[in-house]
């Protein structure tokens, strides 16, 4: 009897669920897809190309997007999307079915650290940041052409300060355009940490010397502090009789534990 029930349960909810399959004109299967009681979708969502070949797997509970999301091209696998919550997702992306980039996006924009490969060797990260919501690259290191790499590297830090301790640290900037170019530091604790307010407030001005800074900075107050800026590099150029300058940013965040 208790076996009957259960049979009975299990075909109540599986007759619940619709399966739909959409074709085109020619009668070739264009989506394959499960709606349940309420009219989500739930389960595998399928898309296929007008030759039959798989396109895209979505997962679904209930009408919400879940688990991973699968693109193909030609048949080959081309990007993994794994969701994390509303707005960010794990990505992997492939060339001709092998791993490209993998990498984080926040609202369909990369984020953080996303490394690079060539021939299933990694080649290359890249930090993207949100920078008043664009995306933005930010540092580069290259592991094949090393001078081509551009990032800082934060030297001296402490872990903890006390309040009003002199704070000291040095930033070495592996410039972009090396000997040939100048680099000021510009940065302050007020800062918004998407960056839309730094050209609007004040902020403090530290010179390098080639390319290396010596920050010195001070807290009254107690509290988990961030300073944030951005180093501006300059190359002065002359071409045809003609002189311009070249500018790149590179934006930086230090968290500072004063106690």
């Amino acid at each position: 009897m208790n076996k009957l029930y259960l049979l009975i349960i299990i075909s109540f909810f599986i007759s619940c669920e619709k399966k739909i399959e959409k074709k085109d004109e020619n009668g070739n299967l264009m989506k394959l897809y499960y709606l349940n009681s309420k009219g989500n979708l739930n389960g595998t969502y399928k898309k296929f190309d007008g030759n039959g070949k798989i396109s895209v797997i979505h997962n679904y509970d209930n009408g919400k997007l879940i688990d991973s999301s699968i693109y193909y091209k030609n048949g080959i696998i081309d990007e993994i999307i794994y969701v994390k919550n509303s707005d960010t997702n794990f990505v992997k992306i492939f060339n001709n079915g092998k791993i490209y980039a993998i990498g984080n996006s926040y609202n369909k924009k990369k984020v953080g650290k996303w490394n690079f490969y060539n021939k299933d060797k990694l080649s290359k990260t890249i930090e993207f940041i949100n920078l008043c919501g664009n995306q933005y690259t930010n540092q580069g290191w290259d592991y094949i052409n090393k001078e081509k790499s551009n990032f800082y590297e934060i030297k001296g830090l402490k872990s903890m300060y006390r309040k009003n301790e002199n704070i000291f640290a040095q930033i070495d900037y592996h410039s972009l355009w090396k000997n040939e170019s100048f680099s000021i530091f510009k940065f302050s604790p007020y800062t918004k940490d998407d960056y839309c307010d730094i050209d609007l407030i004040e902020l403090d001005v530290i010179k390098s010397e080639n390319h290396k800074f010596i920050l010195k900075v001070n807290f009254s107050k107690s509290g988990k502090k961030i300073l944030r800026g951005y180093i501006n590099e300059f190359k002065f150029v002359k071409e045809n009789n003609k002189k311009f300058t070249l500018e790149r940013r590179m934006y930086i965040e230090i968290p500072i534990d004063i106690k």
